[in-house]
């Protein structure tokens, strides 16, 4: 299980295709992977927003490092920039 709350002191949510991780240094395979779905929907409760398919999320660390996600149908990407822009 993933703990989220170690350390991260905000959370922002971009909604479907309104931004893109940049820069990525992990890509993983969710499909079956029920841990990672489960932390996808905890981002998304945490804040306060849906569950849904091409969203990113930032999560800022109280060092101020932020880490970006973005999950898209089968894999979720996790890079150290973002571009915000509708695609």
């Amino acid at each position: 299980m993933f703990d989220t709350t170690i350390g991260v002191i905000s959370y922002k949510h971009y909604p479907y295709r309104t931004a893109r991780v940049l820069n990525i240094f992990l890509e993983i395979d969710y499909k079956n992977n029920d841990d990672l779905s489960k932390f996808h929907q905890d981002l998304a409760t945490m804040s306060n927003t849906y569950y849904g398919n091409h969203q990113c999320f930032a999560l800022t660390h109280q060092s101020g490092t932020k880490l970006y996600l973005m999950f898209s149908d089968l894999k979720c990407y996790v890079g150290t920039h973002i571009l915000v822009q509708s695609w």
